[in-house]
């Protein structure tokens, strides 16, 4: 009978990249990267085309992925 290394089983699920949603506060076009907001930081990325400043944004590790639409953000503290 084999053994199942539960531990081993979960660590195989997790991803190595980091994902997150950011608002676009400074371009700069001729490095092709923008300023991205995420909570208290503020981080350079590689751009796409077409952003504008306010935009919401995934950025996947050092990239943004793609431009997201404007919804609701809520932040919700349980006591």
């Amino acid at each position: 009978m084999a053994t199942v290394n539960i531990t081993k089983q979960f660590k195989s699920l997790l991803t190595e990249t980091v994902k997150f949603r950011g608002e676009v506060i400074m371009i700069d076009e001729t490095l092709n990267r923008a300023k991205v907001k995420w909570g208290s930081y503020n981080i350079w990325v590689s751009a796409i085309s077409s952003l504008s400043v306010g935009d919401n944004v995934l950025v996947e590790d050092t990239s943004i992925i793609s431009k997201l639409p404007i919804l609701p953000y809520y932040d919700v503290e349980v006591l």
